[in-house]
């Protein structure tokens, strides 16, 4: 038996070099193959994380608030302005972003901000409102007064990637030290040792899962957890769980752990809003405080540090209790770590959570107006550009005027619908409220629940105009003073015309009437149908349509006879478009939400400066005005004088569609262009004429917005004068009968003797009264030198 053990001894030893010789191989080859996996993963990896592109929300601005001594602005509108901009109303103000109101005096420190022209500074102020005005703006520590506070523009919206992300970009030197000591002990104790997972930890977590037989521990560091959300599928499998420890090692032998923790900080979990997730600290401290990551107090850190743990179950406005108990778990962590002594302990852990009751909201506030926002943007930058390149986006949106514009609408349409016996939501609506001076829309309202995003008529209901098209008639004759002026006569009779297909049409008025021979200001006034068919053919259709192109009137469709009353579709957005150039005394300025972009570095990407043209002549833009404010004094739009004063001087057109389907005003003031839409969706009959339907919400709007005097300058080349309201004639201006009316210079009247010719019954006509001023002789060559002088030594 001796004799044959040395050679099954000699027999197995070739068998187990051979076995080393595989295993070594295999292990050599696995070491190969990891290397060019790790290589891969490497390749992949590190782009993305120099990179780190997360994708950013746009944020949508409001215009920012201004306020000056002798402003228009109640206290009330002031804590509106303050509360949609998320300030915080406090007992005593700390930190930049709070309020303390005591009565009508304010004492606030506004929130440092880029603007597009300036970098503002925080400042602490004290505002005094007096009777519906700002009375004093002082620095509230040395009391000298300011002239103008501006205060950050409030965000009223968010354009979101697909994935509904929100972030707010941190740099590490922007985090508190106190923060990153927190995380690190709550999280990742062995953080700045390790390099990308914890043996130990590991192993420790394998004995505790083992011992409870369950998944009761983990052991997944903080690159780990940064690796998990911002390279991997939540999937849990193997392959995952491999790649996520080799991407760990990778991050932690390239990059310093500051980097690391930046990243991870931005990128992390914190909470749920509706549809929006809150990723990132810098969002999480301003969801949940109202407070950038700077101001946070260390109650307020461990909070947002120990909701890492379960963001769902800790979040403090649904589980206060939950919250308090977590919260309170981290600052003893803190305590026991000294990041904070045994006193502040114990100060911090009895005090309130201290969360808003409101979060900032993510929903887009104002959807109507948002919406063209979009469209306007999209123009402009690709959609995905909007979703993931975190722009700034500084718009027009008057908040003051596009609340009162959303509580007009509510109001209005339940009365209008209780009015012709309507259930509740059958009306629909839009206004559109804009800036004359350089076509800024301000207020834009549209849908039966201004709220509620949904089907936007402001932009997309293309209905018929009706009698809004009839200035745009007389406009185009205007053009031409050798033939026709405010006070030309035109036939109102009974009229049929011979279409094309031989059939005939025979349009009416209103008021199933006819007033013969009228002056041109009063067919407009009243809105007769027929002087208004009869001026467009005679003028031209194709001159008509004309006139509409150059104001503004892009779509390309058929005209005919009919379209001279309005059957041409417009949405109330055209419409004001087009109304646009005739309060602006004939300059066409686009309508335009957005004044500047910037990128979220605060590059400036474009400016939407004022830009206007001329295409019409001044002279007839100002006669047709002048028609226009007679509608509102005498005219179809007479009931203004319920909502407005007869002061600011107003002008306007009504329209109403057959069978009352439509209901139209568009009308302006001074310094504000309104146009406002009633209707159903269904496109069944409102019951309700230009008059009874849109005029009313125009009215009660503009009654609530900083109105100016509608005084248009008077053009060099027209000239007010006294005529005989029955000849047509030209009288002397000290008649005491007559009527005063604008013309083309060029092409007056023949004068004649107000003795002969004014009859003593006559009434006097004032409706188109001159401004202040337009009849006052205007010397010339050295007389008015002279003149000029003696006043000015006066």
């Amino acid at each position: 038996m001796s004799d044959l053990s040395p050679t099954v001894s000699q027999h197995k030893h070739p068998r187990r070099t051979l076995a080393l010789i595989v295993t070594a191989v295999f292990a050599l080859s696995g070491m190969i193959g990891l290397g060019f996996y790790m290589n891969h993963l490497s390749n992949w990896v590190r782009p993305e994380f120099e990179g780190r592109r997360w994708a950013l929300p746009a944020r949508v601005y409001a215009r920012p608030l201004e306020i000056f001594p002798g402003m228009n602005l109640t206290a009330k509108e002031f804590v509106q302005e303050l509360e949609l901009a998320q300030y915080r109303f406090v007992s005593q103000v700390d930190t930049p972003g709070s309020v303390e109101q005591r009565g009508n005096v304010f004492r606030v420190i506004t929130r440092p901000f880029r603007f597009p022209d300036s970098e503002d500074p925080a400042q602490f102020m004290k505002i005094v409102f007096g009777q519906n005005m700002v009375e004093t703006i002082q620095e509230a520590q040395s009391g000298q007064a300011v002239p103008l506070l501006r205060f950050d523009p409030a965000r009223i919206a968010g354009i979101y990637p697909t994935q509904k992300e929100d972030r707010l970009l941190i740099k590490f030197s922007e985090v508190p030290e106190l923060l990153i000591q927190t995380l690190v002990a709550v999280e990742d104790q062995g953080f700045f040792e390790h390099h990308g997972i914890d043996l130990q930890a590991i192993g420790r977590a394998f004995l505790v899962n083992l011992a409870k037989r369950q998944m009761a521990q983990g052991a997944s560091t903080l690159t780990q957890q940064l690796v998990k959300n911002f390279f991997l599928t939540p999937e849990k499998t193997l392959r995952r769980k491999l790649d996520e420890v080799l991407i760990s090692l990778i991050l932690e032998y390239y990059y310093p752990k500051q980097d690391i923790l930046e990243a991870y900080l931005n990128e992390v979990y914190l909470g749920q809003d509706g549809e929006r997730s809150i990723h990132g600290f810098g969002q999480a401290s301003q969801f949940y405080f109202g407070r950038p990551l700077t101001e946070l107090k260390p109650h307020q850190i461990a909070l947002m540090t120990g909701m890492l743990k379960a963001p769902s179950a800790y979040n403090p406005r649904r589980f206060p209790q939950n919250a308090l108990q977590r919260r309170n778990t981290v600052l003893q962590i803190m305590s026991q770590e000294n990041l904070i002594d045994s006193v502040a302990y114990d100060s911090w852990r009895h005090s309130p959570l201290d969360v808003t009751s409101t979060p900032p909201s993510g929903r887009n506030q104002f959807p109507a107006f948002v919406d063209l926002v979009k469209r306007q943007l999209i123009e402009d930058y690709p959609e995905e550009s909007l979703r993931s390149e975190g722009l700034n986006i500084f718009t027009t949106l008057e908040p003051r005027y596009q609340r009162h514009a959303e509580q007009t609408v509510i109001q209005e349409l339940r009365r209008l619908e209780k009015k012709v016996g309507f259930p509740t939501r059958t009306l629909n609506q839009a206004i559109i409220l804009v800036s004359t001076d350089n076509g800024e829309i301000q207020a834009l309202t549209g849908g039966k629940n201004p709220y509620v995003r949904g089907f936007n008529p402001a932009l997309d209901a293309f209905r018929p105009i009706g009698s809004l098209i009839k200035p745009f008639i007389y406009l185009t004759a205007f053009q031409h003073p050798d033939k026709y002026n405010i006070v030309t006569l035109l036939d109102d009779s009974p009229l049929n015309i011979t279409l094309p297909n031989h059939q005939f049409w025979k349009p009416n008025n209103y008021d199933r009437q006819f007033h013969g021979m009228v002056p041109a200001w009063q067919a407009l006034a009243h809105s007769y149908n027929i002087p208004a068919v009869r001026l467009g053919i005679a003028v031209g259709l194709t001159e008509v349509r004309q006139t509409l192109r150059y104001l503004g009137w892009k779509r390309d469709v058929d005209f005919f006879p009919s379209s001279l009353l309005g059957s041409i579709e417009l949405s109330p957005l055209e419409v004001a478009r087009l109304y646009q150039p005739l309060a602006s005394q004939g300059f066409v300025s686009p309508l335009r939400t957005i004044r500047a972009v910037y990128t979220q570095d605060h590059t400036l990407l474009k400016r939407y400066p004022l830009t206007s043209r001329s295409p019409i002549s001044p002279e007839a833009v100002y006669l047709l005005n002048v028609a226009l404010q007679a509608v509102v004094k005498e005219g179809t739009a007479a009931a203004l004088k319920n909502w407005l004063h007869p002061d600011y001087k107003s002008a306007g057109k009504t329209g109403t569609t057959n069978e009352l389907k439509d209901s139209w005003f568009a009308g302006f003031t001074g310094n504000h262009l309104a146009v406002v839409w009633v209707g159903r969706d269904d496109n069944q009959s409102a019951r309700l004429t230009g008059s009874s339907g849109a005029l009313p919400l125009w009215g009660k709007l503009m009654a609530k917005v900083e109105n100016l005097p509608l005084e248009p300058p008077i053009p060099a080349n027209v000239e007010w004068v006294a005529i005989n309201s029955t000849t047509g004639n030209r009288i002397p201006h000290d008649c005491e009968q007559g009527m005063l009316v604008p013309f083309v210079k060029n092409y007056l009247p023949p004068q004649e003797s107000c003795s002969e010719k004014i009859p003593e019954t006559q009434p006097e006509r004032t409706v188109l009264s001159p401004p202040p001023g337009a009849l006052e002789e205007k010397p010339s060559g050295i007389q008015g030198v002279v003149r000029w002088f003696k006043k000015w030594f006066e």
